[in-house]
């Protein structure tokens, strides 16, 4: 059963007052509709310009869902859960607001809502990890685009503050990016920043991170003096220190471009100074291809590379850059980046090696969904209009738990 969301919210009308607190107990006279398990999981699917929200009760191998079982929701939406409630928030790029769902015996219905309008935020959007759960007192949305930390209580439903950056991480002419793979050490939130010429594409600028202290909401945006690595939504620990790492777009851009400034490399950011030290390790010398991309692997001393495979492109990058006997470039690097070509390697601090690994290809930008009940990457086939939802929980490489309908880059687990 489909339901628009709009007949949920006419049936909820009578039954809540939605103002900036929240009620725990949603109306008994709420709709029914079919995310009505005990314990499972909401995904997102998103198909701009609507959204929907589809349930399943496990994550296994042959999971599906689709959007004929979901929920129509307006806006491309986003949505985090604590895992261990019946709460589910989603935010929107149609409203400034964060609505939170109770998963109740009659469905999944709407329970509260917060405007974040008065600190001047106009939509809530971006990856999953533009939504930052603190504690079920303090939550934060990073608004990119208003260059500031909003932060509110999920528990009140209120806006308890915002916090500008330090200093600005949009510009005039500038497509400013950050990641969709936060790290989380010793109390801050560490979050990879880039930035692109909004016009040619062109990676601008060196590495940087925006850190986010969770004691006193504070925040600072830590940039390399030496300029390089940009375009750096990895940041993953590497034993004491952090290393700081360019996304596959970088890598694509370089091996495209042949561009010095936007070779791809990761460096050392100290977190109790907060500087770039050391000298830069550039990808391609040690896994002789264009790479980027870290992700955290499951020790402190290991992550993951992403790295290009001209074998399962299909083509030389050459033939990328001419298009061979066609004579026209077959795509830009932000297609090149989005080729299912991308395989992974593993990075070995305490030896220093970058060892390929046997895993399957995917494209090379990569997501981390935090379901509340663990993590998953998302691998997205734009063809087909499907993604597929691989087990990441504990930073280990898993198999593939569930295929979902559309864009999916929120998955959020719930128990009554």
């Amino acid at each position: 059963m489909k339901i628009k969301m709009k007949n949920v919210l006419v049936g909820l009308a009578a039954a809540l007052a939605f103002a900036a607190c929240g009620d725990d107990s949603p109306g008994t006279d709420a709709p029914v509709n079919d995310i009505r398990f005990t314990e499972g999981y909401v995904v997102i699917g998103q198909a701009d310009p609507v959204s929907y929200l589809m349930g399943v009760e496990a994550l296994a191998s042959g999971a599906t869902v689709g959007f004929d079982d979901g929920v129509e929701i307006p806006g491309v939406a986003i949505g985090v859960s604590f895992g261990d409630d019946p709460y589910l928030y989603v935010g929107a790029s149609d409203a400034p607001e964060i609505v939170r769902y109770a998963l109740t015996e009659q469905g999944l219905v709407e329970d509260a809502r917060v405007s974040l309008a008065g600190a001047g935020t106009t939509s809530v959007g971006g990856y999953q990890s533009n939504l930052l759960l603190v504690s079920k007192e303090k939550a934060y949305y990073i608004d990119q685009a208003k260059d500031q930390l909003v932060v509110w209580n999920p528990t009140t439903m209120e806006v308890t503050g915002s916090v500008e950056f330090d200093e600005p991480i949009t510009g005039e002419g500038l497509r400013t990016g950050i990641s969709g793979f936060p790290l989380l050490h010793d109390g801050r939130f560490y979050i990879g920043l880039g930035w692109l010429d909004a016009q040619t594409l062109e990676v601008i600028g060196g590495a940087a991170v925006l850190v986010i202290d969770t004691e006193t909401d504070e925040t600072k945006v830590v940039r390399d003096p030496d300029g390089e690595c940009g375009y750096s939504f990895s940041v993953v620990q590497g034993g004491d220190v952090l290393w700081v790492g360019s996304e596959a777009y970088a890598a694509a851009y370089w091996a495209i471009t042949g561009d010095e400034a936007a070779r791809p490399c990761m460096k050392i950011l100290d977190p109790e100074t907060l500087e770039f030290g050391g000298n830069a390790v550039y990808f391609d010398l040690a896994i002789e291809a264009a790479a980027g991309t870290l992700v955290p692997g499951p020790t402190a001393t290991k992550a993951y590379l992403r790295y290009l495979s001209e074998d399962d492109l299909g083509m030389t990058l050459e033939e990328w850059r001419t298009g061979g006997e066609n004579g026209t470039p077959v795509g830009n690097a932000r297609v090149l980046s989005s080729r299912p070509a991308w395989r992974w390697a593993e990075v070995d601090y305490e030896q220093e090696m970058i060892v390929p690994l046997d895993f399957a290809p995917s494209s090379g930008a990569t997501l981390r969904i935090d379901t509340g009940n663990g993590t998953l990457l998302p691998e997205f086939d734009n063809a087909a209009g499907k993604t597929y939802l691989r087990d990441f929980t504990g930073n280990v490489y898993g198999d593939i738990v569930l295929e979902a309908q559309g864009h999916v880059r929120s998955v959020a687990h719930l128990a009554r």
